[in-house]
């Protein structure tokens, strides 16, 4: 028997149900590309799990490449959004960097499958213009979101004048790098332990304090 089903052709479907059937897909996909990698994984897997019909993907999405910079954007949005929301106007600078990073933590578990398609998402982005755009625009768009509080804090005195581009790019290369390192070895990395750690001394490089000196 066979357990899929193709939702009922509707020429005005809602916004609602429309959302809701394609976040369904983006679902699976999360599930098949992070457990067998998107070349791996096939159209009739991901029908599978997500319980629909082809057609009702097809619909949705015109090919897995499709799906895949799909996902990309659905998850990165939904982050975006929530690490964007994560502070008041009244926290100082520091605690606003905190609170985006305490999303990271929060949310840590669930980045697990995604830092695993993340993996092939760069492998791809070698070869493909498209990834590349894609990867630069993400980037870019949270770069200057993590930039933007820290001139605020440098222009208020709280943070020491520093590059805040170069800066923010680095801080997401070591919670990028730390995310990698926790999905290939699993529980012998601490995530959260290691990223508050690397947050103490970033902020604290930022604020000018800790300076060690050779002699």
């Amino acid at each position: 028997m066979n357990d899929t089903i193709d939702l009922p052709d509707a020429k005005s479907p809602t916004t609602k149900g429309k959302a809701d059937t394609r976040e369904r897909i983006l679902q699976a996909a999360l599930t098949c590309f992070s457990n067998k990698g998107y070349h791996q994984t096939t159209t009739d897997e991901l029908v599978a799990e997500s319980g629909l019909g082809k057609g009702t993907l097809y619909r949705y999405f015109d090919n897995k490449q499709e799906l895949f910079m799909s996902l990309i954007d659905w998850f990165m949005l939904e982050f975006g959004e929530e690490m964007s929301h994560a502070w008041t106007d009244e926290m100082s600078a520091a605690e606003k960097i905190r609170a985006m990073i305490q999303v990271f933590l929060d949310e840590a578990e669930q980045f697990i499958p995604f830092f695993k398609i993340t993996l092939d998402f760069w492998a791809q982005t070698l070869e493909s213009e498209r990834m590349q755009r894609t990867f630069m625009t993400w980037l870019t768009q949270y770069q200057q979101q993590l930039a933007t509080v820290i001139e605020a804090g440098i222009a208020s005195g709280e943070f020491r004048p520093v590059n805040a581009e170069q800066a923010a790019l680095g801080l997401f290369a070591v919670l990028d790098a730390v995310g990698l390192y926790k999905t290939l070895l699993s529980t012998e990395i601490d995530l959260p332990g290691t990223i508050e750690t690397t947050l103490d001394i970033f902020l604290d490089g930022l604020k000018g304090e800790g300076d060690c000196h050779v002699t």
